[in-house]
């Protein structure tokens, strides 16, 4: 049996045989077509739905960007206060206690 299946000749896939046809006759690029749109149409979803996701961290990074320079400006007024208060104030107590003395 082995031996007549392999000495039988497949006919060629464009033959009008009614095996060969009845096995190519539903071939089609529409399914194909089909699947790749649907593909593009999520993957279009998915590149939005990360431009999205891009756009509110980067608005995040601002907000964080402004709080770090605030606070940033917060702590050197709150120094320069601090020496101009603690070293003025200090440095004329004592230098005219030392002047007067």
């Amino acid at each position: 049996i082995i031996k007549d299946e392999q000495q039988q000749q497949l006919p060629y896939p464009l033959s009008n045989e009614p095996s060969v046809s009845q096995h190519f006759r539903t071939y089609g690029d529409e399914e194909d077509v089909k699947v790749m749109i649907a593909a593009k149409h999520f993957l279009e979803g998915e590149l939005r739905s990360v431009k999205d996701r891009l756009l509110r961290v980067d608005a995040e990074l601002d907000e964080v960007k402004h709080a770090l320079v605030a606070t940033k400006d917060g702590m050197e007024a709150k120094a320069a206060l601090a020496a101009a208060g603690g070293g003025g104030s200090g440095g004329s107590f004592f230098g005219g206690g030392a002047n007067n003395g």
